[in-house]
């Protein structure tokens, strides 16, 4: 009897802990879905996807393999060079990575300013459209970026995306 009631207890426990988690693929599926997986004549979408997929099984981003509470991602394309380049990170852990016809090289700082970084984690989107506008105006404004949250709600996962111009203010992000 005690055998079946601890079984019983462990089962209920691993459903329950199963419940909670979700693994980083399946958010980046959800990005894929969310970001259009209709395709495109360059296919960007699934070229992020592909970024993806590789820097989850990088030893730098072993947090994205753990329990994931809130996460955020900037993804930002260079039309010019045809180079990706994301910065992920939770409240504790980061990674950032470039991805040039196939090749993955983790960066050792993020393309994206502090600033950025600190208005996605906010979730500030009036903040970031006031950026876009005042600061969104200068000369090698080549990149698109998509910003994302992904958090629970409920028992279901939520992503949220933004997309935005690059912004720049010489005094403040240097």
């Amino acid at each position: 009897m005690k055998k079946i009631f601890f079984a019983s207890m462990f089962l209920l426990l691993s459903i329950a802990s199963c419940s909670q988690k979700v693994s980083f693929l399946s958010l980046s599926e959800k990005i894929y879905e969310k970001n259009g997986s209709q395709q495109s004549v360059f296919k960007l979408n699934r070229y992020k996807r592909d970024a993806r997929k590789k820097i989850y099984s990088n030893e730098g981003a072993s947090f994205l393999r753990g329990k994931i509470d809130t996460l955020y991602l900037l993804e930002g394309y260079n039309i010019e060079t045809g180079t990706f380049y994301c910065t992920i990170w939770d409240k504790e852990n980061s990674i950032s990575y470039s991805y040039f016809r196939e090749k993955l090289e983790v960066q050792s700082r993020s393309v994206f300013t502090e600033h950025q970084i600190l208005l996605v984690t906010r979730w500030d989107v009036p903040a970031i459209r006031k950026e876009e506008d005042v600061n969104g105006n200068w000369l090698d404004n080549n990149l698109q970026i998509n910003a994302f949250r992904c958090y629970k709600e409920g028992r279901d996962w939520r992503v949220e995306e933004i997309s935005f111009k690059n912004f720049y203010d010489p005094k403040r992000d240097h």
